[in-house]
Order: C-alpha cells, then sequence, then structure tokens
C-alpha cells in the first residue's frame, strides 16, 4: 500500500537513495465487516488526517509474462526476475537486493489489491505467463499455500527461519509444516496512546502504568467509562469496540480444525465486553480507515489505538501531534498483517529466485527495514540488536522494541488454516451486523453458523 510520495522528511519520516520514500507495511486489519489489506487498499486515500495527504498505490504495473533470464532452476547466477506483489513498498527491498546483487534484476510489479488475489487464482493455477516470485497477504494464504508455492525444503530454507519469532515462521508453512515462503517482519500489535490524553483523563504517566491497568479486556470498560464522564462525551479511550473482538482473536482456538467448526466458549465474554462499549457508547464508533478515523488520531478525540507499529508511521502526523505517543500493552498478545514472499512453483528461476527470500530473511535487511519503515523484525536477533536503542522520536523516547518484542513471542505460532481465514470474515460481520440490530450472543453464532454451512459446505458442524 504504497502512496505517493509526498516529502517524508516534512512528516518526521525518512528519505532513502535506494528508492522511494519508505511506508509502513499496512497489513490485514480484518476489522468487523471484513476490512482487509486489499480494502485498505480502497479505503487509505479516504482516510482522514495524516492518511488523506497519502493517497493509494502511487504506481501499478500492468501484468506481463516473465521477463526471460538466465538463471533457470539450476542456476542461482544472474537473470531477471519477475516479482509480484499489491504493495508498493516492495520495492524498496528489490532495490536493495540489486544493489547487493548486480548480476540480478528484479522487475517489480504492483497491482491493486482488489484484483490482485482472482489474478494470482487464475496466473498460477493455469501456469500462464507466471511471475517468478510472488506476494500473498495473511488474509488468504491458507487458500494456496499448499498449491502454487515451492517447497523450500531442499533449498535449507529452515535455517533462514530458526531465528523467528514462532508465529511469523508458522505462517510460512503449508497444511504439512513444510516451509514455503518468507517474510521480512512481524507486526505486533499494542496500544499506540496519546500521552497528555491519557494523562489529562486518566492520570496516567507512563506506557508502564497503562499497560498494567490493561491487563484484561473488562478494563476497557472500566477506562472507557472513565474517559468519557472525563471528556463530557466528546473524548473516547478507542475509536471502535471492534478492536477488542480483534485483538483477542488470535488467543482464541482455530474455528475450523479438520474440516469440524467449533466456538471457543472464550468468545463470549468478549462479546459481552464489546457490546457493553457499544452500547455504553464508550468508543468513538469510528471504523478502521474510514475518514473520521483516520483524523482521530491527530485531533485529541480519541486516547489509544490498539494497532502495530505501521499504523503509527501510516496516520500519525508529527506536526499536529509531536512525540505526544506512547506505546503500551493490551490484554492479548496479538498481531496484524503479513505479506510473505513466495517462489511459484514452476518458475524455471527457482534457485535464483530463492536468492531474494535469503535476502529477505537476513538481519542487514531487516534492520534497515526497521529504520526506515518503522516495520518489526521477524528476526529475534534483531529485535535483540535494537531492544534498548531503537527509540522513534514519535514516542518520545520511548524503547518501543520493549513493549513489541514479547508481544510478538507470546503469539501462538500457528500455520495457515483456509477454513479458519473463511470463518474469521464472516464472524466479523456476524458480530458487526449482530451489534447494530441488538442481537444477543446465541443469535450472533446462529447467523455465523448459518454463513458457514451456506458458503463452505464441506466445514462439518
Amino acid at each position: 500500500m504504497q502512496r505517493h510520495q509526498d516529502n517524508p522528511a516534512a512528516h518526521g519520516g525518512r528519505t532513502d537513495q535506494d528508492g522511494p520514500a519508505a511506508r509502513p507495511d499496512l497489513g490485514t486489519a480484518g476489522r468487523s465487516g471484513a476490512l482487509s489489506r486489499r480494502r485498505l487498499l480502497r479505503m487509505g486515500a479516504a482516510a482522514g488526517g495524516f492518511t488523506a495527504a497519502v493517497p493509494l498505490l502511487g504506481a501499478c504495473a500492468e501484468f506481463t509474462s516473465s521477463s526471460s533470464g538466465s538463471g533457470g532452476s539450476g542456476s542461482s547466477g544472474s537473470g531477471t526476475l519477475v516479482a509480484w506483489t499489491y504493495f508498493d513498498q516492495a520495492k524498496l527491498a528489490a532495490g536493495r537486493f540489486m544493489k547487493s546483487n548486480p548480476d540480478i534484476k528484479i522487475d517489480m510489479q504492483v497491482f491493486p489489491g482488489d484484483n490482485y488475489e482472482t489474478k494470482l487464482q487464475l496466473v498460477l493455477g493455469a501456469n500462464q505467463n507466471p511471475p517468478d516470485l510472488f506476494d500473498m497477504d495473511a488474509d488468504y494464504l491458507g487458500k494456496y499455500i499448499d498449491d502454487f508455492p515451492e517447497d523450500l525444503t531442499s533449498y535449507g530454507a529452515e535455517n533462514l527461519v530458526k531465528d523467528y519469532v514462532p508465529y511469523v515462521s508458522a505462517l510460512g508453512r503449508d497444511s504439512r509444516g513444510r516451509l514455503r515462503g518468507v517474510t521480512d517482519n512481524s507486526s505486533p500489535a499494542g496500544f499506540l496512546y496519546r500521552r497528555s490524553l491519557a494523562k489529562k483523563y486518566l492520570g496516567i504517566d507512563t506506557p508502564e502504568q497503562l499497560s498494567a491497568q490493561l491487563t484484561q479486556w473488562s478494563d476497557v470498560v472500566t477506562l472507557g467509562r472513565e474517559v468519557k464522564k472525563a471528556g463530557g462525551g466528546k473524548v473516547h479511550l478507542i475509536a471502535d469496540y471492534a478492536i477488542i473482538v480483534q485483538d483477542a482473536r488470535h488467543q482464541m482456538d482455530p474455528w475450523v480444525t479438520d474440516k469440524k467448526f467449533t466456538v471457543d466458549p472464550r468468545w463470549n465474554q468478549i462479546l459481552d465486553i464489546a457490546r457493553t462499549v457499544y452500547d455504553e457508547g464508550l468508543d468513538a464508533k469510528l471504523e478502521a480507515f474510514s475518514a473520521p478515523w483516520g483524523a482521530a488520531w491527530n485531533n485529541a478525540s480519541v486516547v489509544m489505538f490498539g494497532w502495530p507499529s505501521w499504523a503509527a508511521s501510516s496516520n500519525i502526523d508529527p506536526h499536529a501531534t509531536g512525540d505526544d505517543w506512547g506505546l503500551a500493552k493490551g490484554p492479548s498478545p496479538e498481531y496484524e498483517g503479513g505479506r510473505y514472499t513466495f517462489v511459484y512453483k514452476n518458475s524455471p528461476r527457482k534457485k535464483l529466485a530463492y536468492k531474494y527470500l535469503e535476502f529477505l530473511a537476513g538481519a542487514e535487511w531487516q534492520n534497515y527495514n526497521l529504520q526506515q519503515t518503522q516495520n518489526m523484525p521477524g528476526l529475534k536477533s534483531v529485535f535483540e540488536q535494537n531492544r534498548s536503542t531503537y527509540k522513534p522520536a514519535l514516542f518520545g523516547g520511548q524503547p518501543i522494541l520493549d513493549v513489541y518484542e514479547p508481544i510478538a513471542l507470546a503469539i501462538p505460532p500457528r500455520p495457515a488454516n483456509p477454513d479458519s481465514e473463511s470463518v474469521e470474515a464472516l464472524f466479523n460481520t456476524a458480530v458487526s451486523d449482530g451489534m447494530r440490530a441488538g442481537r444477543t450472543n446465541a443469535q450472533i453464532f446462529d447467523s455465523l453458523k448459518a454463513a458457514v454451512r451456506s458458503q463452505l459446505p464441506d466445514v462439518k458442524f
């Protein structure tokens, strides 16, 4: 979701001689109403506040056939690789790779998000003019990870991820546990909050104090009531109740295991809390990436947002907020997003393409990516190297890796699950519709089950 090339220095960002100004990797959001990375591609330009200055995909290539190159499946020397992605920031990595590997050219082609998955399915399934490398989003990894990517077992790829954050490595594996793809980052989510607002409405001075008051989801109700009362109903603790549902999901049992549908009973408590927040008006009722939501990051109407670090770089205007931000832990370790890169199984340049995966999984690139884009690393060693020294000015010098690292490590490692991915989207819709209609938990789950039976007939109950 690369935006147009405004001047990053003007809003506290960085410039880079190796490529366009870096933006954070906007991962799958998955909010109620099935907000996803693909939907963000459509909605980002409409978002208010700082995001409004950063419209979508400054350049999109047309689909072309794979370029010819001298690096065949048995070659690792030189040639041209065609890579497909839905996210323009991938060009930054490709540019750095080509600097280090001048004999290898990457033709990085960027496509709009809504059509990208469909065209991947059609082109890779038919093996007609396919790319050598392609990206997939965590939103739909499970649908295709067994079919289109090269099995990396024989390449020694386990060595690439032996130091990875466990959940990040797990998502790149197929249904049999074989590594198929890698990503260059993790996306742990904490609560990004305005220090001045937390002090004014909650009497909280430090991130540690806020973290200590957010140990369970019912704490959001307690703090939300305090903020609503102190702010006269004009200021809210959170933007949308959906953050509670979204952030709790990674600690729940999968929706589908071995084709059998199940509802984790802990969802009842989460829905009860979310409903209280919704019914009492403890949230601002701002849908993620809507224009009012984007504006709320900078207009002091919402105290905190439960998102990864890339959301800060995308939405916060330092000219409006200065270094007023802090980062606190939430009740549930969770992540948002995930863009994985794969070698196409029928590429004639598989070994050459694998070199790019080695680059993405390397410490040198992930260190650079952290500094340029504020994307958290996938490698635990890069977390460790930067834990005490990475202190973004936006956060008033807070060493934010101290917060993000333990969150990332506490996320359960699970491989992509196509059925659970599909049910998750249906659940988001059922919850959103149910909250607006005043439905009970049982009615929400009945609606979900009906949708699953209709759209996933092979799932058993």
